[in-house]
């Protein structure tokens, strides 16, 4: 019987084995037509196995989607109601959101990056500062290393910039909230494992207000 096969108790095994306890989502415009107590049916399916806590990837992007009705930063042009609604929802059953700030600006640089996300971290307050669901903080610039020569390791100067510009938006989130600020990378692929721990290490040493790393 192959289901017999394959079904198995997900409450004993979630008692027995490491899990994940949080998920991603980035956000589209689908997600408007998703009010309040739909969100709260979703979180409260998550919490039954175990996932008590959302990443909202970003706040609002380079584009100026904004993802929560009543955004005052400078560039929106779009604003749903999408935030608004996932924070209700999370409020009635205890479920965490994590927030993430500016998406996108791969091609700016931390002078352009660092105000605007310091923008969104002010409005993101205004709006839901108060909220208990408001668990932590997400720097959306996820960094891989596609993006680097192949001396990437030995490339000091670039790596501790990019380690200062997640510094000085961490530092800034936590004088706002201060909750934990996570950040992620793309896997590197190819790489050995001890020289990219090695490279993390050096971006972790200038990077006090960063509690968590996402893979």
């Amino acid at each position: 019987d192959v289901r017999q096969q394959t079904t198995f108790d997900a409450e004993a095994e979630m008692n027995r084995k490491a899990k994940f306890n949080s998920i991603f989502i980035q956000l589209a415009p689908d997600y408007a037509s998703k009010d309040a107590s739909s969100w709260e049916e979703s979180f409260r399916d998550l919490q039954s196995v175990g996932i008590n806590e959302i990443i909202v990837q970003y706040a609002i992007t380079d584009r100026g989607e904004a993802w929560y009705s009543d955004t005052q930063v400078s560039w929106a042009s779009v604003r749903e109601p999408i935030i608004d609604n996932i924070m209700a929802g999370a409020e009635r059953c205890g479920f965490n959101v994590v927030l993430g700030m500016y998406g996108g600006g791969y091609g700016e640089t931390n002078d352009a990056l660092i105000p605007k996300n310091r923008e969104v971290a002010d409005d993101l307050i205004r709006r839901f500062g108060s909220s208990p669901s408001f668990s932590g903080w997400y720097i959306a610039q996820e960094f891989y290393d596609s993006t680097w020569e192949r001396n990437w390791l030995k490339n000091s100067k670039e790596r501790d910039a990019l380690a200062d510009y997640n510094e000085a938006v961490a530092a800034y989130c936590k004088s706002k909230k201060n909750v934990p600020v996570m950040i992620a990378p793309a896997l590197w692929r190819g790489m050995p494992a001890k020289m990219t721990g090695e490279w993390f290490d050096a971006i972790f040493a200038r990077t006090p207000n960063v509690d968590i790393l996402y893979l």
